[in-house]
């Protein structure tokens, strides 16, 4: 099997900013990675909540190139926790610092001896002096709102570029709901939420990510339909100030963009911007 760099260096990058929005986010992010049919699958879940899903089609031989690089990063950078070896239901490598766990599937005699390897690692680790989390990474954690919303717009710019090499339509709905500003991504095949994640933020902080968002979808796609519709009802009881809709698509992400009475004209520039975009003679996507 041809390996696929690009293929590993986006898998790896996006892998990594998981990490970083779990460390951001909450106390309880876990990681489970495995190895099945051909491909390497991570599937995050923050507070038992999926918050993101990705796959990488690669040889078994690559697959562990990448467990062992992940889960020996992870023990040098953080400070660690503890780790171990479980044996009920399925044989799984649990290793932990404070915040995050990465669990991962052992498949095979060679799973079973690296995942002894990265225990006893682990654990001369905890015992030694050098137990610590790099500074860098403890500064992520506990960084200023503007450096919040830099690295959730990089999740969500990285989580588009996994997407678009895998099959599949995704919807995109980025919300503001009780004082947080979520995105969420769906595939339109089976209606998995394949990226979920939140930002802390105001109404007018989210409005101002939103307006970011929306402007870089027209700006790096080649955009097939943009329509603006007035909601006559709300679609969640939750979700305050549904006055329209914004939909703009390409030929893989639908875009839905919510908003009240007072985003209206932004809005609807944004919409003509796109139409514009869209009945021009030539124009390419830019990633």
């Amino acid at each position: 099997m041809k390996v696929d760099y690009l293929g590993v260096s986006e898998f790896i990058n996006f892998y990594n900013s998981c990490v970083k929005r779990g460390l951001n986010k909450c106390d309880e992010t876990k990681i489970y990675l495995s190895y099945e049919n051909g491909y390497l699958i991570m599937e995050v879940t923050e507070e038992d909540q999926i918050s993101a899903i990705d796959y990488l089609k690669c040889s078994e031989k690559i697959a562990n190139a990448v467990l062992n690089k992940i889960c020996n990063e992870f023990i040098a950078d953080h400070k660690m926790s503890v780790a171990s070896i479980s044996k009920h239901h399925k044989k799984q490598l649990h290793i932990h610092n404070t915040y995050v766990e990465i669990i991962h599937t052992l498949n095979s005699l060679e799973d079973y001896k690296r995942a002894e390897r990265l225990v006893d690692k682990t654990f001369e680790k905890i015992k030694s002096n050098n137990n610590t989390t790099k500074p860098e990474i403890i500064e992520e954690r506990n960084s200023n709102f503007q450096n919040s919303a830099i690295a959730f717009f990089e999740h969500y710019e990285l989580a588009m570029k996994r997407l678009e090499n895998k099959e599949g339509f995704f919807n995109i709905y980025p919300y503001y709901v009780d004082g947080y500003l979520v995105i969420q991504i769906i595939n339109t095949d089976d209606n998995q939420t394949v990226i979920y994640d939140s930002l802390k933020c105001t109404d007018k902080q989210a409005q101002l990510i939103t307006y970011h968002i929306l402007q870089n979808f027209i700006n790096n796609h080649k955009i097939i339909l943009s329509s603006l519709n007035k909601v006559n009802r709300p679609l969640n009881r939750k979700l305050i100030k549904q006055d329209g809709r914004l939909r703009i698509q390409n030929t893989k992400f639908n875009l839905n963009i919510l908003f009240d009475e007072s985003q209206e004209n932004r809005i609807r520039q944004m919409h003509e911007e796109a139409l514009e975009k869209m009945e021009a003679k030539s124009y390419q996507k830019t990633y």
